[in-house]
């Protein structure tokens, strides 16, 4: 299993620190970090609004 993680502008050091530890309990061996996309940025901030 390959494991694609995307920060968003808004996360915190600790929320990247969170996901690697649990790559690390979850045992997941293969991970990329990589840039978020602006459609997938819009995305989000679609939910965040629509979650009020």
């Amino acid at each position: 299993m390959l494991v694609l993680i995307k920060i968003n502008d808004d996360s915190k050091y600790k929320n990247m620190v969170d996901i690697l530890d649990e790559m690390h309990i979850c045992g997941i061996k293969l991970y990329a970090i990589i840039d978020i996309s602006e459609p997938e940025k819009q995305l989000i901030s679609t939910a965040l609004a629509n979650a009020k």
